[in-house]
C-alpha cells in the first residue's frame, strides 16, 4: 500500500500517529490461587459394585476403584500429597469403617456424615509426575441396603498447588 502526498500530511502516517496516542486501558482481575501454579487434577475413573457376597448371593460390600490423573501442561509439576472424598447416598451405605483399602501410598483418614451422603475420606502420599494417574485405589464400604440397582457415587480430589476436581461415578448392585 502507498500514501498519497498531495501537500497535506501523508494521511498514512496520521493514522499511525492517532494509533500511538491512544490512551490504553489496562484491566486487572484476581486469578485463582491455583491459577499460577498449573497443577490440573483429573478422575480417569470411579466406579462401584458388590462385593463380599453372602450365601444367598447377596453383597455386603460396594468396592469402589478410581484413580486420578495428574494432568500435563507447561507448567504442571508433581504431585506429592493428595485428598479424595468418596460420597454414598446413606440410604446405601452406614458409616461404617472400609474393610478394605488397597493401593501404594493410599490411606483411609475418616467418615462424616453429611447432609444425605456418608463421606470418607482418603489420604495419597506419593510422587506423581505429569500426565500419569495415580496408583489405583480400592475400598470396602459395609452396605446397608444391598438391593438391586444403581446409585452415585460423588468423588473428589484436591493437592495444594492445584484445581480441585469432582466427579460423578455410579455403583451398581446385582
Amino acid at each position: 500500500m502507498t500514501a498519497q502526498n498531495t501537500g497535506r500530511r501523508v494521511r498514512r502516517r496520521s493514522v499511525i500517529a492517532a494509533g500511538w496516542s491512544t490512551p490504553v486501558v489496562v484491566v486487572a482481575m484476581a486469578a485463582p490461587a491455583f491459577a499460577a501454579s498449573g497443577g490440573v487434577l483429573r478422575f480417569t475413573h470411579l466406579n462401584g459394585y458388590g462385593a463380599n457376597y453372602l450365601p444367598s448371593g447377596r453383597p455386603t460390600t460396594v468396592e469402589s476403584q478410581l484413580q486420578v490423573l495428574n494432568e500435563w501442561g507447561a507448567t504442571a509439576k508433581t504431585l506429592t500429597s493428595l485428598t479424595v472424598t468418596l460420597a454414598y447416598p446413606d440410604t446405601r451405605v452406614g458409616g461404617a469403617a472400609p474393610t478394605l483399602v488397597s493401593g501404594t501410598g493410599w490411606a483411609y483418614a475418616s467418615v462424616a456424615h453429611v447432609g444425605s451422603t456418608w463421606v470418607y475420606t482418603y489420604t495419597f502420599t506419593g510422587s506423581v509426575t505429569p500426565a500419569n494417574p495415580t496408583p489405583l485405589l480400592t475400598v470396602r464400604v459395609p452396605l446397608i441396603n444391598n438391593a438391586s440397582g444403581s446409585f452415585p457415587i460423588v468423588g473428589t480430589a484436591a493437592a495444594p498447588g492445584f484445581a480441585p476436581t469432582t466427579f460423578t461415578g455410579s455403583a451398581t448392585i446385582t
